[in-house]
């Protein structure tokens, strides 16, 4: 993989057509990105050209709730009009 320049995909790809009785062995491609996360792997990160050139998904930040304009008070309304007749 890091020889030739091939993705993690493409080398699980790769496996499957090329030895396909031994799929029920071969990790998935999730498994074998986590291997090289967590350096089980020879590949690093840095290697991988997707990886680097992808920012980080930004955690934590929300938007402001929409809060209703409120308008002026019932207590707060003329007195002239409480006493009105017509709706």
């Amino acid at each position: 993989m890091l020889e030739d320049g091939w993705s993690p995909d493409a080398v699980i790809g790769y496996l499957k057509t090329r030895f396909p009785y031994a799929t029920a062995r071969l990790p998935c491609t999730t498994t074998l990105y986590h291997w090289i996360h967590i350096g089980i792997m020879r590949t690093k990160n840095i290697d991988l050209l997707e990886k680097v050139s992808r920012a980080p998904r930004k955690t934590g930040r929300h938007g402001k709730a929409n809060k209703r304009k409120l308008g002026t008070s019932i207590e707060a309304r003329p007195k002239h009009i409480e006493v009105k007749n017509i709706f």
